[in-house]
């Protein structure tokens, strides 16, 4: 059966074939990998961004296609989402003018929105697929506690993945990896944390030592008040 052709039915679904889907895909391995220290490609032209919410309004900005609108016009869910961008990733892919549009929109023909096929990183490596849900937590100011945003973004991203209810095998594919990548940023921020709390400490102690190094200095009154005596 080709992806090609292929509509997922409500109540049929069809497994999808070994040349469609590997598990064993090292795509998935790299996309893990680099996902937390690669570049956020834009959807469109090779723009790159460090935060999902740049690329987002840059988007909007010079290409006409709010992300964020259209995924609430639509009532998108996490899967959905995915299949959005990869199915954008693929159009530009298709047609290369796209990559300097200035408008896009979705048709009224929304059936990728449910197709299996664009579960499946177009990008070898997108770790936009990933991040692009952190656009709800950028808005913390500079000064909230480190440690409490971090806490707060995995509560939230560790409540969302339950909240997931995958119905098909590349779902179920999907979700197993966001939860090993989820599990990586957890260990490499507690690793954050900790050094963050490192620098601190010795910058505290540093400052202390210059304190009283500075206590302990007598000053020019004090050495002449005691040369006349």
């Amino acid at each position: 059966m080709s992806y090609e052709n292929y509509e997922r039915d409500s109540s049929v679904y069809s497994e999808p074939t070994e040349s469609e889907y590997d598990p064993n895909d090292e795509r998935w391995d790299d996309w893990e990998e680099e996902c937390i220290h690669s570049d956020l490609k834009c959807l469109f032209c090779e723009n790159l961004y460090s935060s999902a919410n740049d690329l987002f309004v840059h988007c909007t900005n010079e290409h006409g296609f709010d992300f964020i609108k259209t995924r609430a016009e639509l009532k998108l869910d996490f899967y959905q989402c995915i299949r959005l961008i990869n199915y954008i990733r693929q159009q530009v892919l298709d047609n290369h003018k796209l990559a300097n549009c200035r408008s896009f929109s979705i048709s009224e023909s929304t059936t990728f929105l449910d197709n299996d096929k664009y579960l499946k990183p177009i990008l070898d490596d997108d770790p936009l697929l990933y991040v692009f849900e952190s656009t709800e937590n950028d808005d913390f100011s500079d000064d909230d506690d480190p440690n409490e945003n971090i806490n707060t973004i995995n509560d939230s991203s560790t409540t969302r993945l339950k909240e997931f209810n995958p119905t098909t095998p590349l779902e179920h594919e999907l979700l197993n990896h966001l939860r090993i990548t989820e599990q990586r940023l957890h260990d490499t921020e507690a690793q954050l944390r900790k050094m963050t709390n490192q620098v601190m400490e010795y910058r505290e102690m540093f400052r202390q030592q210059f304190v009283d190094t500075v206590d302990h200095t007598p000053n020019f009154e004090e050495i002449f008040a005691d040369a006349d005596t």
